[in-house]
């Protein structure tokens, strides 16, 4: 059985790829006029039987023409692609292509086909595969599984684009054209080439040319409006400062100088007063207190609905562009082949370089949840509140939320769910702050974001 699917798997490449060519190389017209030929070729195999054959030779001639005619096209050109900085996921965006014809004759009826980088899934990986719409085919289409290797096919390429028609450009001149693009992933999409074609005299064969425009573009994850976190009276003392991550040493809140002491480091001294008193010197400088907000991204999908972990990359990215304050840093923790902490705020990255780490993460199916409860002590000390998001609310999620009150730090818990499917969760370890504890169904998360109240995290 297994190989028998593997073997339909290779004929469904065949068969796609195929399909692909022959969408673009015939028009409506010429396609209509292909399977006329080749209905009228099964029927007129005995011509003394019917006439068929004779439909099927002025078919085939015409098809024949065309298709010779296509190879005289010799059209030069010069393709500009103009992107923007970044996109968003199921929000369609524009951007421009600028075509020159560098021929001496002017170019009519042309057609411009802008391509993305088409991927081929593994047999493993087609089958471990889930499509939604599974459910609306039938029972044939869910067991051979075509259609859903389409819809793969289309979801690893990231995005849909409309060809542009061109009617006519002038020798040596040059046509600017707005393209739309409607990612369907967040990532980065890769655009390959972009395609002219020009039909022939009859209508029925395109030729086509093509030229290579590599160019990638970052998809970022959509976004909700989130309610305010409070944070008020939870400054804690940061070593180094704000600006700990992005200079090397102590806090650049200068203070006062003093006398060099055995053990300061040699980049406090302060050398112009050294060079005048020819006494060593040191600077001092003020500790600084503010605060530093963590956000826990849970990516252990395990055998969750792809939509929910969609939906908690969306919630978590909204809290990084509404986080943190003037004054505070925020801490974006989570677990992809190892434990990861990016860092944002005052003086150090912003925000637009979360948001682009959180477009390229990928669900974790590993047994590595513990590490994430090793993020939490090295931490503690450092961390004013938290905001966790979750897929689940099983055992290991409430133990890494009963370590975090155990380090007293306040918590505040988003557990996105099937919105299918909507279970009697108890509150456990939340239970003496049932108001921080939110549920947000996977199909109705903004409204269930609205009713959440501004969220103050002070302790009490």
């Amino acid at each position: 059985m297994l190989i028998f699917r593997r073997l339909l798997f290779k004929n469904f490449k065949f068969v796609y790829k195929l399909s692909q060519r022959l969408r673009y190389r015939f028009t409506s017209a010429g396609a209509l006029i292909a399977s006329g030929m080749l209905a009228s070729g099964i029927f007129g195999v005995d011509i003394r039987q019917s006439m068929a054959f004779q439909i099927f030779t002025i078919m085939a001639s015409l098809l024949l023409a065309s298709f010779l005619y296509s190879l005289s096209f010799r059209g030069q050109f010069k393709i500009t692609r103009e992107l923007p900085q970044f996109g968003t996921v199921h929000q369609t965006m524009r951007y421009r292509i600028t075509v020159h014809n560098l021929g001496k004759f002017a170019q009519n009826d042309l057609l411009l086909i802008d391509d993305l980088e088409t991927y081929f899934p593994k047999h493993e990986e087609f089958g471990k595969s889930r499509d939604p719409q599974d459910k609306n085919r039938n029972r044939f289409d869910r067991v051979i599984g075509y259609p859903r290797l389409v819809a793969l096919i289309r979801k690893l390429r990231g995005g849909t684009i409309q060809a542009q028609a061109v009617e006519n450009i002038a020798a040596n001149d040059f046509m600017e054209l707005n393209f739309e693009l409607l990612p369907s992933r967040r990532g980065y999409v890769h655009f390959s080439s972009t395609r002219i074609s020009r039909p022939d005299p009859f209508g029925l064969v395109r030729a086509i040319k093509k030229y290579e425009q590599k160019d990638k573009l970052l998809i970022l994850p959509k976004t909700y409006r989130t309610p305010k976190v409070e944070l008020k009276g939870l400054r804690k003392y940061q070593q180094g400062g704000m600006t700990q991550v992005s200079v090397i040493g102590d806090s650049q809140e200068f203070m006062s100088l003093r006398d060099y002491r055995p053990g300061d480091p040699l980049r406090a001294i302060h050398w112009r007063s050294y060079a005048k008193t020819g006494t060593p010197v040191v600077k001092e400088f003020h500790d600084e207190f503010f605060v530093r907000q963590g956000l826990i991204l849970d990516t252990f999908q395990e055998d969750k609905n792809n939509v929910v972990f969609e939906e908690a990359v969306s919630v978590a990215a909204s809290f990084c562009l509404t986080l943190p304050g003037q004054d505070a840093l925020l801490d974006l923790m989570f677990i992809g082949d190892q434990a990861y902490r990016f860092t944002s705020g005052r003086g150090l990255g912003q925000s637009e370089n979360m948001l682009e780490v959180l477009a390229c993460t990928e669900a974790c199916n590993n047994d590595s949840f513990s590490k994430l409860h090793e993020l939490i002590p090295e931490y503690s000390n450092e961390t004013s509140g938290m905001i966790c998001v979750l897929l689940d609310w099983d055992k290991k999620r409430q133990e890494l939320i009963e370590s975090i009150i155990r380090a007293s730090i306040p918590v505040v818990v988003f557990l996105i769910i099937d919105g299918e499917n909507e279970p009697n969760i108890e509150h456990g370890p939340m239970e003496n702050h049932p108001e921080r504890f939110i549920i947000l169904p996977s199909d109705n998360i903004q409204s269930s974001l609205d009713e959440a109240s501004n969220l103050s995290l002070a302790k009490e």
